[in-house]
């Protein structure tokens, strides 16, 4: 059985389309949320680079103790309504000068998770910087959620500012249909040849 020209045509539709649809579906399953940042600084009592969510009164009084410096340990912490918020807390852990910081940059509802996309960033090449150990952090308001909460961090160094790594779900989608694609086309040609033969 020898293919035509317009059946190669018909086959490379039929998977653009199932590709898009397969994108879309996966689009339509993300919604981004809304958060508010209510502080962010360069001094805390957390050391290491460490992620936490507060979702109760207790557990936001035990985070804003342990964070805040000495100096600080009777500074009020912001209020938060915990029936319909929670905080999402973000600490970058001891850096060597000023200059540093974390941001969080996009926050995600995907499916049973929440996901936190984070950037952390150091002073550019030859900036002067005061010689002074850090602790950068954030905390963020969200609307309450029970359920699981993922953070992804990325990196942007100086001069050498690395892009945000796209999600490793669009990745695997991308090159799965991408394999599969190959993969028939190829059966389709030997079966071709095949026949021809």
């Amino acid at each position: 059985m020898k293919l035509k020209k317009s059946d190669y045509m018909v086959f490379f539709l039929f998977l653009a389309v199932i590709h898009v649809a397969v994108l879309q579906a996966h689009a339509s399953e993300l919604q981004e949320l809304d958060f508010e940042v209510i502080a962010w600084g360069d001094q805390s009592g957390y050391v290491e680079e460490t992620f936490l969510v507060a979702r109760t009164e207790a557990e936001w009084t035990a985070i804003w103790e342990r964070h805040s410096p000495v100096d600080m340990s009777s500074s009020p912490y912001p209020e938060i309504d915990f029936s319909e918020n929670m905080v999402i807390c973000a600490f970058m852990g001891r850096c060597p000068t000023a200059g540093y910081s974390v941001s969080i940059e996009e926050i995600w509802l995907e499916l049973d998770h929440i996901r936190v996309e984070l950037v952390s960033r150091s002073p550019r090449n030859q900036t002067l910087v005061a010689q002074v150990i850090t602790y950068p952090y954030i905390f963020a308001l969200l609307e309450f959620s029970d359920v699981p909460v993922i953070f992804d961090m990325s990196v942007e160094s100086g001069m050498n500012q690395q892009p945000l790594i796209p999600e490793l779900y669009s990745s695997t989608v991308t090159i799965t249909t991408f394999l599969v694609s190959s993969s028939l086309l190829v059966a389709l040609v030997r079966k071709a040849t095949r026949h021809k033969q």
